[in-house]
């Protein structure tokens, strides 16, 4: 999903990652977001700001703040996604301060993390989680000292209620007009909101959407006629063409990679 509102269940993974931001995708979820970079560099955007993150480099996204990636190079590193419950000792932290800077330079460490990391990653079996927990707890401890941390203000997130809103509705004939209309805001207001912190079109955010949705039914097996009315789209052309635009081929295409 191109804007994932979510609620991740597990309470900690953890990988290491290739190109963060080939298809950058803006997220929001209750969990935090750890990223470490040890090749490349990507610009982390974070709520509409843009940070350059380059190798050595941390960044630590707090719940529900909007985030995505834009790689200026082929990147490499690691990625924790963990819950604020995870710690009950941080729990209320996590959910009354956000950073004032998500980014926490090579420059202002001197520890070694990649054992940490690594750690943080080797959890797949039952003891190896626990064990993961601690290395992330660890981690934490180095790295949460060197963010200035400030009150959240928690004022009510009109982006937030705009993207809830699309998340429920993008398959029905949604418009930036019905959008308005429903939840009593200015048309004009959500374009500027799209613009400035999604960094696309509120069409291009649906059309966006609703491929991501049409490739999922591809690949079930679901015929490309079917496809295209179950995720919105009112003719075929109109899907061939979204589709086209946004996976650079045609869903014909994109069924026989699936073969």
């Amino acid at each position: 999903m191109l804007y994932e509102i979510e609620n991740n269940w597990a309470g900690l993974t953890a990988n290491p990652i290739n190109n963060l931001g080939l298809r950058p995708v803006p997220n929001v979820h209750s969990h935090l977001e750890l990223i470490y970079l040890t090749e490349g560099a990507t610009i982390a955007s974070l709520n509409g700001k843009d940070f350059l993150l380059e190798r050595g480099d941390f960044f630590l996204a707090f719940p529900n703040q909007i985030h995505l990636y834009h790689d200026t190079h082929p990147v490499q590193g690691f990625i924790a996604i963990f819950s604020p419950d995870l710690f009950t000792d941080l729990a209320s932290l996590f959910s009354k301060k956000i950073p004032v800077m998500p980014v926490i330079k090579k420059t202002q460490y001197s520890f070694d993390p990649l054992p940490i990391l690594e750690g943080i990653c080797k959890n797949n079996t039952y003891f190896e989680q626990i064990s993961a927990k601690g290395y992330l707890m660890t981690l934490l401890g180095k790295l949460l000292p060197l963010m200035e941390l400030v009150t959240d203000k928690g004022t009510p997130d009109t982006t937030m209620r705009i993207l809830q809103f699309c998340m429920e509705h993008y398959t029905e004939p949604l418009t930036l007009e019905l959008t308005a209309d429903k939840l009593q805001l200015s048309k004009y207001h959500i374009s500027h909101i799209f613009k400035q912190r999604i960094h696309m079109s509120f069409p291009a955010f649906i059309n966006y959407m609703r491929i991501e949705y049409a490739c999922t039914l591809l690949e079930r097996g679901n015929t490309i006629t079917d496809t295209a009315f179950a995720c919105g789209f009112s003719s075929i052309r109109s899907f061939n063409r979204a589709f086209l635009l946004n996976m650079k081929m045609p869903p014909s295409a994109y069924m026989k990679t699936l073969d």
